[in-house]
């Protein structure tokens, strides 16, 4: 039967010992399980959560300490919460109410959860179970895990429909299973279809989102753990790069470590949430160790960055919540990031990695930030994709973006909530991100939105939004969409233009085409989910923000003559983190976030619109400003940028202080 070798142990413990961050990383998983004991059962009174979501976290550290560490006290407590779960009945496996039941039962999520939970249990520690336990084990693994996971993926690879980040979760359960079953069909049956899941990565990226990207890895990473622990020869088969090469999207999203207002005083990672991600993300530690180990010879610099944004994101302090990093919802690390440090890639910074300040992926983000070390500003944007190969989480928001300036989120996505709460439905909607809606003429209530991204390996869509350009010169970037296609009739053209001079000036062109004259609404989503956003309005056409020390403002000009704009604000939301059930922490209150809406008065065929973001310190923000200089013509004080755009959709800028030009045509940028 599969087992974690002493060898491997022994390695984990000498690495405990000499390494500080190890030791770190241990104590937590030790001060963990310090509380699991303390319940004699698989949910504690102060669990938020229902014992499915966590039972995976909980078994495998607590195993695994064990391990190392026996003592008799855990050793009794992890043969109880075993011997407890296998004598349930099967519905149990199947999951909560809200998961569809059949006859014979289909797996879910819960059901691949719960059975890596116990196998990892008898992976890690065996010797707590007698023969008759040990067969008694298997037995249920068989009949309410391995069964219940193959009836699913057979039945949704039979239809050929859907693809999400299900098949990889419920491939690890079975698979698993398999292995400790020693089930030869069966765990031949998993590496074909864990050849077939690796597809479902695009080539820098992942379609769902990038907290989707980091379930559905921690599943495939595990399983491929697995497969070459029961047969080592598999190493050369299985495809680990799919997600390895995700990794510098990981990367660019990363913002940083920081404390947030309602979580304690220890810094909390950020990223860039686009879809269903939370803003609170950063990739589980066991994904990160698993290529920094695996990879550094395939992919040595992806390795590397794995390392490094690892450094980066598990100083060693323990936060909160640390029960769900295998469901996805708040990644942490467990066992496999001591057993694989000791063999892991040394980390590599981005800069020495020669990673650019501008990188655009193929599902959609595209990240400007002014530099790596101590960036001030970072700019995210969904700006084009290639056809997704895999589809689901997420949002109406092409072309919309996220805006950080010294640390601070100012304009912001929503984020995701409990699914099954009208907060959510209307975290997804267009109007709830920084893009626009519009409005027929004479029907102001009949909003024109965007459709939904679709698409998969087994229904491929073409892409809705097309990428026109992604360049930097110099210190000007450039970066253009075209989401028509996405609004369908009668819009013929959504297109925006950001024009970057990082950390301080972001540029925003919009213009619009349609086939009847229609009105647009252009939103602008602010963060306000601690109170501490302070707004003024100089004019309509004029909002000034502060967060902290930093400062933004919001200037709107249009391109036309005689083209006026009405001010809406309302409010939306903006959440911290995902949680399965409803009114939990991490949940946004109604009004979190702050919705600025310019409309244009005019129902017309085309419109150009001109938005210029201006940052710095509070203190210095009055300083700041634009003033017309003619027709189609702006300068920025006080860094002496002059913008001229002309009637044939190009655009040229000029920094006075050193006389250097920039021509801006559809599909470029060029010095002049």
């Amino acid at each position: 039967m599969l087992t974690i070798q002493e060898v491997e142990i022994a390695k984990a413990r000498a690495t405990i010992a000499s390494d500080k961050r190890a030791e770190a990383l241990w104590n937590g998983l030790v001060e963990r399980t310090g509380r699991y004991v303390t319940f004699d059962g698989l949910k504690a009174p102060q669990d938020t959560n229902e014992w499915w979501h966590t039972v995976w976290d909980k078994l495998a550290a607590a195993a695994f300490v064990q391990r190392v560490k026996p003592s008799e006290r855990l050793g009794r407590w992890v043969r109880s919460r075993v011997l407890e779960i296998v004598d349930k009945p099967i519905d149990e496996f199947i999951g909560p109410w809200f998961r569809a039941r059949s006859n014979p039962p289909e797996g879910m999520l819960e059901t691949s959860h719960v059975g890596l939970a116990v196998s990892m249990a008898l992976i890690l520690t065996p010797t707590l179970f007698d023969e008759k336990e040990s067969r008694r084990i298997l037995q249920a693994l068989r009949d309410k895990c391995q069964e219940p996971c193959r009836r699913w993926l057979d039945n949704r690879f039979r239809e050929r429909n859907a693809l999400s980040n299900w098949f990889m979760i419920l491939l690890d359960g079975f698979g698993t299973a398999s292995i400790l079953l020693e089930d030869e069909e069966a765990v031949a049956w998993t590496v074909k279809q864990y050849g077939f899941l690796t597809q479902l990565y695009n080539q820098d990226s992942y379609g769902e989102s990038l907290q989707y990207w980091n379930y559905a890895t921690i599943h495939l990473s595990h399983l491929h753990e697995m497969l070459i622990r029961y047969k080592p020869q598999l190493a050369g088969e299985l495809d680990l790069l799919c997600y390895t090469r995700c990794i510098p999207w990981a990367v660019h999203s990363f913002l940083g470590m920081k404390p947030m207002t309602g979580w304690g005083e220890k810094p909390y990672p950020r990223s860039l949430n686009f879809g269903d991600s939370t803003v609170l993300f950063r990739p589980s530690g066991d994904v990160l160790m698993h290529i920094a180990a695996r990879a550094k010879e395939q992919s040595p610099r992806e390795a590397g960055l794995a390392r490094w944004l690892f450094e980066q994101a598990y100083p060693g302090e323990e936060l909160e919540p640390n029960d769900l990093g295998t469901f996805g919802i708040f990644p942490t690390h467990s066992y496999l990031t001591l057993l694989l440090m000791p063999g892991a890639a040394a980390p590599l910074d981005p800069r020495s990695a020669e990673e650019p300040l501008l990188a655009a992926f193929e599902t959609g983000t595209v990240v400007m930030r002014d530099n790596w070390e101590k960036p001030k500003t970072v700019l995210g944007m969904q700006a084009g994709f290639i056809p997704l190969r895999v589809n689901s989480h997420n949002h109406e928001d092409q072309n919309s973006f996220i805006l950080v300036h010294q640390g601070e989120r100012f304009f912001a996505d929503p984020g995701h909530c409990c699914y099954r709460l009208a907060s959510q439905q209307a975290s997804i909607i267009t109007q709830a991100h920084n893009t626009w809606s519009f409005a027929p003429d004479g029907a102001p209530e009949q909003r024109i939105v965007q459709e939904r991204v679709t698409g998969n390996v087994y229904r491929p869509a073409p892409s809705k939004c097309d990428r026109l350009l992604v360049k930097q010169l110099d210190e000007v970037a450039v970066i253009r969409a075209d989401a028509a296609k996405l609004y369908g009739d009668p819009i013929r053209r959504a297109e925006r233009t950001w024009v970057t001079l990082l950390p301080h000036i972001v540029l925003i062109i919009d213009r619009i085409e349609a086939e009847q004259p229609i009105q647009v609404c252009t939103h602008f989503v602010m963060n306000n989910r601690d109170g501490a956003l302070e707004e003024e309005t100089r004019m309509p056409a004029c909002l000034e923000f502060r967060r902290g020390q930093a400062g933004v403002k919001l200037i709107h000009h249009a391109a036309e003559a005689a083209a006026p704009i009405q001010l809406k604000p309302s409010w939306g939301f903006v959440h911290d983190v995902y949680h399965p059930l409803p009114n939990q922490k991490g949940q946004g209150a109604e009004g979190s976030a702050n919705i600025y809406t310019y409309v244009t008065t005019a129902c017309k065929k085309e419109h150009v619109n001109v938005y210029a973001i201006l940052m710095d310190d509070a203190s210095l923000l009055g300083e700041w400003g634009i003033e017309e200089m003619g027709e189609g013509e702006l300068g920025i004080h006080p860094v002496g940028l002059e913008i001229k755009l002309s009637p044939d959709d190009t655009l040229a800028l000029t920094r006075n202080s050193t006389g250097q030009r920039y021509h801006i045509t559809k599909h470029g940028l060029h010095r002049s």
